[in-house]
């Protein structure tokens, strides 16, 4: 008896002193501390059974802390991990299910808080008979090794596509980590039924049981290991990107996705594009003009009366097309100029048909020279146009310990803006959901003297229509409570602010950094998008690209396609979080998406935190 005195009482904490084990122990993920936790009770328990301590005391006291370890929310709550993911294949769910069933029934028929050591003896201990066999504890550990359960869990979700509209393509990394908790969580509640059992038996007389119980914990903490350096070696290469499915086509038909009345495809003649009328110069030669007048004949002067095709912009890079064409005119209402243009040689420009009479334009001869109707593109600052992104930070509440779960791209009152949903932080790497809201930038259309281009918002203009795909992450030790745009050169770049934090508490600091790529001095090449269709048309499903140093420029949709009438790329304002809103960012990035022949989507991704060094940081 004295050897297992000496054996029980010396655990050891694996080579650190206690000041430095319970440092450690601060770091780490919280069902790794709910594990030491027990551990640590576990030997005090059977220290104070192997020293014969006072009955009452020893019975009282494993009553309480049990009572204490099942009750625990985290513990018997519902699975973190997503169970669409592996499609009802989880191949421990009947055991995690098993296991909670397990500790309520004991909970609420076995455990008491009376101070009477014999109370319920006699059915605590044929309980604790029925419970001491290893049976759950070696099925799910020989479950989860024997097929490779982590191992499949990355595959799985590393081959993850979109199958359903809005559906969100979730973070292989964080994927391993929830199932890491739901085998973590379901192998210590069936280890404690067992000790549970074993300490009544053992405490009541039946003292070989503290050398089972001593066996057992040895097996359990090796096995715990192993699991520990499988499931880092996983995480440590998983994918850490979440983004979003396209929704349904027809969703983006909303001019809420959409950039308007920006670089629209126009006709109008030669003799409109210069101040002297003249029809000495060929389309190709106007790079950069304007409409001069409304020349008899010519587009504009035939429209319609509720059309309006004329541009009261800046016209860019004109070209001839053909003498002679129909022209299906829009009413004013519409954001675009024509619903299809048919030329003369019977080619059709934009697939949709003319719901009213088209109108004939042709190009004609003045002195022996043509005056040709060109095609060009018009940048006009209109009452309608909606392509202005702001500049202003969105912030998360961190006086009330909120960090960004979840950011998405929204138009608001005709200007993209950041949306986000916060939610507040706890210890060791857990988040509040009770506390998840909305937070927009306040967004007003321009007024002036009241919001400047350049510093409150940026306006697309031609010169300046690109945007950076990036990802911007955040140092080691810090997450996300920020975001905005800012611009580099006429350039859109996303900058996130990083804030400082304990793990062990969840206490954010007031130690904020703005970090964004701008200075990182690469060779970019832009997404070539020249002769694609809308968005709205495609009936596939976009496709990430992830290729690197790109950027996108938002410009016309294709001549044939189109007739150039609408701006892409879309935005697809989706908000983008994990599948349970649990999960604490490092990162946030912005990316193109298409479907091959279409315009597509620029759209935001997040990056989570990656939890695999407070995996396995302190082990009992």
């Amino acid at each position: 008896m004295a050897n297992l005195v000496v054996l029980l009482i010396g655990l050891s904490f694996l080579g650190h002193t206690l000041s430095e084990h319970d440092h450690l122990r601060s770091e780490e993920v919280y069902v790794d501390y709910l594990r030491n936790d027990y551990l640590l009770t576990e030997r005090d328990i059977w220290n104070d059974i192997a020293s014969n301590k006072n009955l009452k005391e020893v019975i009282q006291k494993i009553h309480s802390e049990h009572s204490k370890l099942f009750s625990n929310s985290f513990l018997t709550g519902e699975s973190l991990s997503d169970k669409r993911l592996l499609n009802g294949k989880n191949i421990i769910d009947e055991y995690v299910a098993d296991v909670k069933m397990k500790m309520r029934a004991v909970k609420e028929n076995y455990l008491h808080d009376s101070t009477d050591p014999d109370s319920l003896k006699k059915e605590i201990l044929e309980m604790a008979m029925q419970n001491s066999n290893t049976t759950l504890v070696d099925r799910i550990y020989d479950s989860v090794v024997r097929e490779d359960f982590f191992g499949y869990v990355k595959t799985i979700a590393e081959q993850q596509k979109c199958v359903k509209r809005g559906q969100t393509i979730d973070s292989a990394n964080y994927q391993l980590f929830q199932h890491y908790n739901d085998v973590t969580k379901s192998e210590l509640g069936a280890y404690a039924l067992v000790q549970l059992s074993y300490m009544f038996l053992a405490a009541y007389g039946e003292k070989s049981y503290i050398e089972k119980a001593k066996i057992l914990h040895n097996v359990y903490k090796e096995r715990s290991k192993k699991t520990q350096d499988h499931v880092k070696e996983l995480m440590l290469v998983a994918n850490r990107d979440i983004w979003k499915c396209d929704l349904s086509p027809q969703t983006y038909d909303d001019p809420r996705y959409q950039i308007t009345n920006f670089l629209e495809g126009v006709v109008d003649n030669e003799v409109n594009l210069n101040p002297d009328n003249d029809c000495k110069k060929s389309c190709s030669d106007y790079t950069t003009t304007k409409s001069y007048g409304c020349h008899e004949g010519t587009p504009c002067d035939k429209e319609p009366q509720n059309a309006k095709s004329r541009c009261n912009g800046t016209l860019y890079d004109c070209d001839f097309i053909e003498s002679d064409m129909s022209v299906c005119f829009t009413e004013n209402y519409s954001n675009r100029r024509y619903t299809n243009i048919v030329l003369g040689s019977g080619k059709k420009l934009g697939s949709e048909d003319c719901y009213r009479s088209a109108t004939s334009i042709s190009s004609w001869t003045r002195w022996f020279v043509q005056c040709s109707n060109c095609f060009c593109l018009c940048d006009e600052m209109s009452e309608k146009t909606e392509r202005f992104f702001s500049l202003k930070e969105v912030l998360a509440d961190t006086s009330s310990n909120s960090i960004i779960t979840g950011v998405g791209l929204f138009k608001e009152k005709g200007i993209f803006t950041w949306g986000i949903h916060q939610s507040e932080l706890l210890s060791n790497g857990r988040v509040n959901l009770t506390k998840p809201w909305n937070a927009f930038t306040e967004v007003e259309r321009f007024q002036p003297g009241e919001q400047v281009d350049g510093v409150d918002y940026h306006t697309l203009t031609y010169q300046h229509r690109s945007i950076n795909l990036d990802s911007v992450l955040a140092p080691p030790g810090t997450l996300i409570t920020g975001i905005r745009f800012i611009v580099n050169n006429g350039v859109l770049n996303i900058e996130i602010r990083a804030t400082k934090f304990e793990f062990s508490t969840g206490r954010l600091y007031n130690d904020h950094k703005w970090i964004s790529n701008e200075h990182e001095n690469v060779h970019r090449t832009p997404i070539n998008l020249k002769k694609s269709d809308i968005p709205p048309k495609a009936t596939d499903f976009s496709v990430q690209n992830v290729e690197v140093n790109k950027f996108v420029q938002f410009q016309p949709s294709g001549i044939e396609q189109d007739v150039a009438q609408t701006t892409i790329p879309f935005i697809d304002s989706q908000i983008v979080e994990s599948f349970d809103q649990r999960a604490p960012l490092s990162g946030v990035g912005i990316y193109f998406k298409k479907t091959s022949g279409f315009g597509g989507f620029i759209a935001p991704k997040v990056i989570t935190y990656d939890m695999t060094p407070h995996i396995g940081k302190s082990n009992f």
